[in-house]
C-alpha cells in the first residue's frame, strides 16, 4: 500500500546558513509558479498479516516496498502551495510479498513515463492524463498532498529548540488525501537545527505524526480501518519554502472484515507493519521526457 504516506534540495542562495545561536527563522510555504523539483522516494514495510475465523487465527509474515522518481513543475501556486502542476514519473514501482503463502506481487505503475496534470480542488487533488493505457484507479491515488507537502510550518518565527503543534485543520486535510476519511490527526514539530545542502539553507524539523480513519480501496472491497504514525526528521529549505528531504519511521495498521457468504464464515483481517519512508529531492530541475532538464531556478 502506498502511503501516505505522505512528502533534498536546491542551489540558489548566496546567503549564509542560519547560525545555531537561536536566531528566529520563518518556516512558511514558498512554492511559486514555475518552480521545478525532482524527487526520489523509497518506502519499506515489514510486519504480519493475520486472519481470524471464529476462534482460529493464522499469521503470515509480509513485506512491502516502493520506489519513485518524479519530476514536477508548479503551473499555479497560491499562498506558497502548488495548486496546479504537471508531473512525470521516471520510475514508480511497488511490491507486496507474503513468503509463506508464495505470494509476491511486484509491478511498475501504468503512470511511468506519462505526463500527468494535477489540480487542487476543494481541498483534494484531481489528476488527469491525456495519454493512453493509463489505469484510472492509479490516477485517483495521485495527490498534491503527500509526504513532500507535510504541513510542518508554525504560526510565526521559531528558533532552535522551539516546539509547536501544526495547524489541526491543515494536518487533517493533508492526512485525508487519497480518499481517506480521517477521524483524528495530530502533528507535533520541533526545530532541532540547521544545515546547508547543495547551497541551500535548510531547517531540520523533528516531527511526530499520528492519525486514524477509514478508507475504501474499491467498489467490491470492504471498508478498511486505518491507524498510522510517522516520526523522524524533515528537511525544510528556507530558500525555497518546501520540504526537500525526509527520513521517517512509523507503524501502519489496516483492518477489514470479509462477511460470511456461500457457507464460508466471517473473516477478520489485520495487517500490522513497521514502515520506513525516505526522500531526497533536487529543486530547480525537472525533465518531462521531451525536453532537457530545466536550468535550476
Amino acid at each position: 500500500m502506498r502511503l501516505l504516506l505522505l512528502p533534498a534540495v536546491l542551489l540558489l542562495s548566496h546567503r549564509p546558513a542560519p547560525a545555531e545561536d537561536g536566531a528566529p527563522v520563518e518556516i512558511r510555504p514558498g512554492v511559486s509558479q514555475g518552480a521545478k523539483i525532482t524527487r526520489k522516494t523509497t518506502t519499506k514495510g515489514n510486519g504480519t498479516l493475520s486472519v481470524d475465523t471464529g476462534d482460529v487465527r493464522k499469521e503470515f509474515e509480509c513485506r512491502m516496498g516502493g520506489a519513485e522518481e518524479v519530476a514536477e513543475e508548479a503551473l499555479e501556486a497560491k499562498d506558497g502551495r502548488t495548486t496546479r502542476a504537471r508531473r512525470r514519473y521516471a520510475k514508480k514501482d511497488s511490491s507486496f510479498e507474503v513468503p509463506a503463502a508464495g505470494k509476491k506481487d511486484a509491478k511498475s505503475s501504468s503512470l511511468t513515463g506519462r505526463i500527468l496534470a494535477l489540480e487542487r480542488k476543494d481541498g483534494r487533488t484531481a489528476a488527469t492524463c491525456a495519454e493512453r493505457n493509463v489505469d484510472p484507479k492509479e490516477l485517483v491515488s495521485e495527490t498534491l498532498d503527500d509526504e513532500w507537502s507535510m504541513p510542518v510550518w508554525p504560526r510565526g518565527p521559531v528558533s532552535k529548540g522551539d516546539e509547536w503543534k501544526a495547524d489541526a485543520a491543515s494536518v487533517k486535510s493533508w492526512a485525508a488525501s487519497r480518499g481517506r476519511k480521517v477521524e483524528d490527526a495530530t502533528l507535533s514539530c520541533r526545530l532541532s537545527g540547521f544545515e546547508t545542502r547543495q547551497g541551500r539553507r535548510c531547517a531540520r524539523i523533528a516531527v511526530d505524526f499520528a492519525a486514524k480513519g477509514t478508507a475504501k480501496p474499491g467498489e467490491k472491497q470492504p471498508d478498511q480501518t486505518l491507524a498510522w504514525t510517522l516520526n523522524g526528521d524533515v528537511l525544510w529549505s528556507l530558500d525555497d519554502g518546501r520540504v526537500v528531504a525526509f527520513a521517517l519511521k512509523g507503524d501502519l495498521q489496516i483492518g477489514w472484515t470479509v462477511e460470511a457468504a456461500g457457507g464460508k464464515p466471517e473473516e477478520r483481517w489485520t495487517s500490522t507493519m513497521a514502515i520506513e519512508l525516505s526522500g531526497e529531492a533536487t529543486a530547480g530541475t525537472a525533465s518531462f521526457g521531451d525536453d532537457e532538464p530545466a536550468t535550476p531556478k
